[in-house]
């Protein structure tokens, strides 16, 4: 999920912190996989440095972007896509993992999220080339879809390798990535004696333990509007994870009319269902991360069914001819918390 339509942002991450007071906490921000990541870790331990805990981020960082990014011409998926045998492609054991859950969750949804997807993304103009136009001419979209299928895509986890039972399948896994390195670093803190901590990588977040005061740690929502910090609710995590897929930031523009980077691999276009915003909460990062982009191209009616069956708390935000209203199931309202009133923190 390439989102920049962030649930919690870095500055949204000093937000939190500020309703949930803690000097004792260090604190990391910085850059990565094309965009932001914050790590706030209540200082527990006399153990617990900044030089440690940076150890355990910044080193998972750098080897999920040199394996999993589209981005980088060098990276273990890059060389995959580019080839183009039926040969199984030796990989790292992380990919291999990653790439299982993409497929794990491609099955779930019937198709609504799809890890093939690379072609209808460079097609939008996602994958940072330009396009020369938008929507794609009926041609281009109908031999883009063409090559979208994670049917046609096998893992193997001894030795792990990855396999195409089609010579131009691409793989693209920006969305489900960000949420496993997230899980990676709450397990790298978790190793060096932390308990309670927020890690977030561009609105995939997985908190553990209390805040300060004893409490659940306070997550916001945004609202969906370009301005950044607006709340639209707030949810209390301990122990799980929350994950955003937003189209109201990430967006191509062409003549006035705006197309979402979410894609619906049924029609090779943006959803049309008025859908804004959709989160998850989940165990694990790297499947809210998955369902959230999974559920935004299912829309309400189908997601929520979705959500029901696997046990997972979701928020959709949808805009209509009514304006802007919610849908959301009982086991993400369970997580909601009042607002403080303006001006409290």
């Amino acid at each position: 999920m390439r989102v920049t339509a962030a649930l919690l942002p870095v500055a949204v991450v000093l937000t939190a912190c500020r309703v949930d007071p803690a000097p004792e906490a260090l604190e990391l921000r910085g850059e990565t996989m094309g965009t932001t990541y914050a790590v706030a870790v209540t200082r527990t331990s006399s153990q617990l440095t900044r030089e440690t805990v940076e150890d355990a981020a910044v080193g998972i960082l750098a080897r999920v972007d040199s394996l999993m990014s589209t981005w980088r011409e060098d990276s273990e998926l890059t060389r995959f896509n580019r080839s183009r045998g039926s040969e199984w492609f030796a990989v790292s054991q992380e990919t291999a993992l990653v790439v299982e859950e993409a497929l794990r969750v491609s099955e779930l949804s019937s198709g609504a999220f799809d890890p093939t997807v690379l072609p209808l993304v460079e097609l939008w103009g996602f994958a940072g080339a330009p396009v020369e136009s938008l929507p794609p001419a009926r041609g281009a979209l109908s031999h883009a879809r063409g090559r979208v299928d994670a049917r046609q895509l096998r893992v193997r986890a001894t030795p792990p390798a990855l396999r195409k039972e089609r010579a131009n399948l691409e793989v693209d896994l920006s969305s489900i990535a960000k949420g496993y390195a997230v899980d990676r670093i709450a397990e790298a803190l978790t190793a060096i004696g932390a308990t309670d901590f927020l890690v977030e990588i561009g609105g995939e977040l997985r908190a553990a333990g209390r805040n300060r005061r004893g409490e659940a740690w306070r997550v916001a929502v945004e609202q969906p509007t370009l301005e950044r910090g607006r709340v639209q609710t707030l949810v209390a995590l301990r122990d799980e994870a929350i994950a955003t897929s937003g189209s109201y930031r990430n967006y191509a523009a062409r003549g006035g009319e705006r197309f979402a980077h979410i894609l619906d691999p049924a029609t090779g276009a943006p959803p049309a269902s008025g859908v804004v915003s959709t989160s998850v909460v989940s165990p694990t990062a790297m499947r809210a991360d998955a369902l959230a982009t999974a559920l935004f191209a299912m829309g309400p009616e189908r997601g929520v069914e979705l959500a029901e069956r696997e046990g997972v708390g979701v928020l959709f935000l949808v805009i209509d001819e009514d304006g802007l209203r919610e849908l959301s199931n009982a086991a993400f309202d369970a997580r909601r918390i009042p607002a403080a009133p303006p001006g409290r923190e």
